[in-house]
């Protein structure tokens, strides 16, 4: 049963974790996705489409790389929902579950 990341009571883990070499890249990481979230927050409330399809983006390939292939499908499923619609409101359902998702990366 491999969901491609570590989900425990609502906190997700990179399946990198166990990689000593990785601990400093992951903490920094989660700092930089969890800032990330508030950006696209911001950028979903001022209606810019851009700057949002541009935080997915990077979320979709940066999660991937980080070990959160969990959040990397998000991402990617919002994008998809983004780019068919070409609109923030019709794509807000996935867009929101991504800036959810977004604060619920950590390490232990």
């Amino acid at each position: 049963k491999d969901i491609g990341a570590i989900i425990d009571d609502k906190a997700i883990f990179s399946d990198l974790q166990d990689q000593p070499d990785m601990a400093d890249l992951l903490k920094d990481y989660v700092n930089q996705v969890n800032q990330s979230a508030v950006k696209l927050e911001q950028s979903i409330t001022a209606n810019q489409l851009d700057a949002v399809r541009a935080l997915v983006v990077s979320i979709k390939g940066s999660a991937g790389n980080h070990g959160f292939k969990a959040l990397a499908n998000t991402a990617s499923t919002a994008l998809k929902a983004l780019d068919a619609s070409s609109s923030i409101a019709k794509a807000s359902t996935e867009l929101r579950s991504l800036a959810i998702l977004c604060n619920s990366v950590t390490v232990r």
